[in-house]
């Protein structure tokens, strides 16, 4: 009697129709491929606006830095003169005679 309980069961099972599928129609279809298109586009130019908003800092970062790089080498190069002015001093003070 069991048996034929649980052949039932799974006979049952077998027939029992299937979950029901919204099917979308094409209009539905294009609906929701355009939103998709849609996010993505959205989605692309908040990146690119991302990406255009960080490469103007990363200019004026680098404009900033030859800006530095100039004042440095500036100042190097007056270094050196005094050097210079200075060992000449120093030669000329040492010097017998």
């Amino acid at each position: 009697m069991w048996r034929l309980f649980v052949l039932g069961i799974l006979f049952g099972r077998s027939d029992a129709e299937e979950p029901s599928c919204p099917v979308c129609s094409r209009y539905d279809y294009e609906v929701q491929l355009l939103e998709r298109v849609l996010s993505n586009e959205m989605a692309l130019k908040n990146t690119l606006d991302k990406i255009t908003e960080t490469h103007s800092k990363v200019e004026d970062t680098l404009k900033a830095i030859k800006a530095e790089n100039i004042k440095l080498n500036d100042a190097m190069t007056e270094l050196d003169i005094k050097k210079k002015d200075i060992d000449t001093k120093l030669a000329s003070a040492i010097k017998p005679g």
